[in-house]
């Protein structure tokens, strides 16, 4: 793993674990994965791609509906 790279993968688990912990909804951590792989195929080696997604999970999972992020 590139260390430079180490805090997107924070901020992914993170965001899982927000889910995990607060969100009963499967269908928000069906989308999520949805969301996920098709970031990998847009761009497999963008890495901001990743980190912006685990952080957009994380915040769907505190605040609970994507127009409070948006």
């Amino acid at each position: 793993m590139n260390p430079n790279s180490a805090h997107i993968y924070y901020n992914w688990a993170k965001g899982l674990d927000s889910l995990h912990e607060i969100i009963k909804d499967k269908q928000i951590l069906f989308e999520s994965v949805s969301m996920y792989k098709k970031a990998r195929e847009i761009d497999p080696k963008n890495i901001n791609i990743l980190n912006n997604l685990g952080i957009a999970i994380r915040e769907l999972a505190i605040y609970g509906n994507e127009e409070n992020i948006l």
